[in-house]
């Protein structure tokens, strides 16, 4: 039996079968960041799978997800990549739209940031040059990848979204005018 507000260490495609034959549960928000399949050390996990197997266990998880998710609900994909393989989270969205999924919004979680004093801002509290966040070293021919992907997938693609609730506050006040 599932409870609420209880955590589940188990593989999601089972639990999702649970989650359908226990009451048919709906799901308002699933939100995931799965294995990136770019061989990341892992301590149980192998993170080098092939790349069309890595796909269609996605595709399962896309599939069996949209069966439990909520017609108003939202599924937030976290992916990473590795410069040598950026198509990837582009071929993983492709396989939740052929699951069907709408891709609604693409969000870029920038994990690192370096910002000029002449581009902070005005009403700013950072004075002078500031470079926040997680670097790698420049290791070969290309650049390093700085973000990952968040892709926020619904049913039908219009689900509406209260902005101003989500959004970050502009540093620049002045941006408002405009």
């Amino acid at each position: 039996m599932i409870h609420l507000n209880k955590i589940y260490n188990i593989d999601c495609i089972e639990f999702m079968n649970k989650l359908k034959d226990e009451n048919n549960i709906k799901i308002d928000a699933i939100i995931t960041s799965p294995p990136y399949n770019i061989n990341k050390s892992y301590s149980e996990y192998n993170d080098r799978r092939d790349q069309n197997e890595y796909l269609s266990w996605l595709q399962k998880i896309a599939k069996k997800s949209l069966e439990i998710l909520k017609e108003d609900g939202s599924f937030f994909l976290n992916v990473g990549t590795k410069s040598t393989d950026f198509t990837l989270p582009f071929e993983i969205c492709k396989n939740f739209m052929e699951a069907d999924y709408r891709l609604q919004n693409t969000i870029h979680w920038i994990k690192s940031i370096s910002i000029e004093t002449d581009d902070i801002g005005k009403n700013n509290f950072i004075k002078s040059d500031s470079s926040i966040g997680h670097f790698k070293p420049i290791v070969s021919r290309r650049l390093s990848d700085l973000h990952e992907y968040i892709s926020h997938f619904t049913k039908k693609g219009d689900l509406v979204i209260d902005k101003l609730a989500i959004g970050v506050v502009y540093q620049d006040k002045s941006n408002i005018e405009r």
